[in-house]
């Protein structure tokens, strides 16, 4: 039987994943499961939160349970509770399926100590580029591949989340603002340069970046500062 999200859920021994002033990601328990979860609480008054939605939910979707692919964090269900909202939020129940994200594996595994071997960073970049191709056949852009948003399971299962970003070209003359994708760090010259295109050389960018940092001793370090 499909599990009910309408019923109430707790913060896993309060522990917040990540907290911003539009949003914030805690690691939770859906009381009747006991299933462990995150929830992300978003604005309601946010854009992105609607984007996300959309994208996740009838873009995405493969079939009528709302699967995705292996490689893209799932959104199991979307809740407004007046009892848990504060400043009209809405609440994104994804599956926790993550030990950390590669910004953590970089520190963790990062440096001279213990760098990440070849096999594992071919199956990470693998499981991205699976990812990214699927979203790509679906016209949706990410603009916002980083490593601190490729979630890695305790299988070494890539993930990748947050599609705040996203952006679906239902048109090929569709632009793109700079303000638009969330690093300019990882962002392609031709954007920085005036390009407002939006294909997937903004994405494929990106993942060359990630690439790269996987490959350095310094993975967490970003390739390019974006400063100038």
């Amino acid at each position: 039987m499909a599990v009910s999200w309408t019923m109430m859920f707790r913060k896993h021994h309060g522990i917040i994943i990540e907290s911003e002033i539009c949003k914030s990601i805690f690691k939770a328990i859906h009381q009747p499961s006991q299933q462990i979860i995150c929830v992300k609480s978003l604005s309601l008054l946010s854009s992105s939160s609607i984007n996300e939605a959309y994208l996740l939910r009838s873009i995405l979707s493969t079939d009528d349970n709302y699967n995705i692919h292996p490689n893209i964090l799932s959104l199991l269900s979307i809740k407004y509770l007046p009892t848990l909202t504060i400043n009209n939020s809405i609440y994104f129940i994804f599956d926790y399926a993550y030990n950390r994200d590669l910004a953590t594996h970089g520190l963790l595994y990062g440096g001279t100590e213990k760098q990440l071997t070849n096999e594992q960073i071919q199956t990470y970049l693998y499981q991205l580029l699976s990812a990214i191709n699927f979203c790509h056949d679906r016209l949706v852009y990410h603009c916002a591949i980083e490593l601190k948003h490729l979630l890695i399971t305790r299988t070494g299962q890539l993930k990748l989340s947050n599609f705040e970003y996203a952006k679906h070209a239902v048109l090929p003359t569709m632009r793109i603002n700079i303000s638009d994708v969330s690093c300019f760090s990882q962002s392609p010259p031709e954007l920085l340069l005036g390009d407002r295109t939006l294909n997937s050389s903004l994405d494929m960018w990106s993942v060359g970046c990630v690439f790269a940092q996987l490959c350095s001793s310094t993975q967490i370090q970003p390739l390019f500062h974006g400063n100038h």
